[in-house]
């Protein structure tokens, strides 16, 4: 049997776009890989945003193969961000901000965290399997 295809944009009753966010959590993380990548960027994301932190710190990774960005969003966060820094362009905070954190930088963080706090009606997060394996067959 074929299966269902994963929709990451839907339309709800009025017609407006909720984008469908993938995250990993520490349900179902083998124990060899969740102890560093749900706490990997926990840092980074305030450092770029201050006052911004993942929803779940610690327990919640937002780090993926694939992302569906929203324009209006990423225009929002670029505003955010460079309003915080007094202007300094979004890659130069980012830049600044992945060598303040030892080099733990992640646009899938950063993004979740603005969209699931400052469009929430819009994000609908997505629980995925986590698994490490070393090749398409023993996935």
């Amino acid at each position: 049997s074929a299966a269902a295809p994963i929709r990451f944009l839907e339309r709800d009753g009025d017609g407006a776009s909720r984008a469908l966010i993938c995250t990993f959590s520490s349900e179902g993380c083998p124990p060899i890989r969740s102890a560093v990548d749900l706490h990997r960027y926990d840092d980074f994301v305030p450092e770029v945003l201050p006052g911004l932190q993942k929803p779940l710190r610690g327990k919640e990774s937002a780090v993926c193969h694939h992302m569906c960005l929203q324009r209006d969003v990423v225009s929002a966060l670029v505003q955010h961000v460079e309003a915080a820094h007094g202007g300094a362009p979004l890659w130069a905070v980012f830049r600044d901000a992945a060598r303040a954190c030892g080099g733990r930088a992640s646009e899938y963080e950063l993004y979740h965290a603005f969209a699931r706090r400052h469009f929430s009606h819009r994000v609908v997060p997505r629980q995925l399997a986590f698994a490490v394996v070393g090749s398409l067959e023993e996935a």
